[in-house]
C-alpha cells in the first residue's frame, strides 16, 4: 500500500523549494508519494515545479487548468 500526500499549490512559487525540501525524506520512501497540485496558479508555480521535481524522487505534479 502507498500513502499519497496531496498538496495544493496555488500561486506558491516563493514557497515551492522550501516545501519540496521539507518533503524530501517522505518522497524518498517507497511507500509514500507526494503529489503537488498546481490548481490554476497565475504566477510561475508550474515552471518552478517542473524545474525542481527531477531532483525530488517520489514527488510529482498534477496541473489543473481553470
Amino acid at each position: 500500500m502507498k500513502f499519497s500526500l496531496v498538496i495544493p499549490c496555488y500561486n506558491e512559487s516563493k514557497n515551492i523549494e522550501l516545501l519540496l525540501n521539507r518533503c524530501r525524506s517522505l518522497g524518498a520512501r517507497k511507500d509514500w508519494e507526494i503529489i503537488l497540485v498546481n490548481n490554476g496558479s497565475t504566477d510561475n508555480t508550474l515552471e518552478i515545479l517542473e524545474h525542481l521535481l527531477p531532483q525530488h524522487p517520489g514527488c510529482r505534479v498534477v496541473n489543473v487548468q481553470t
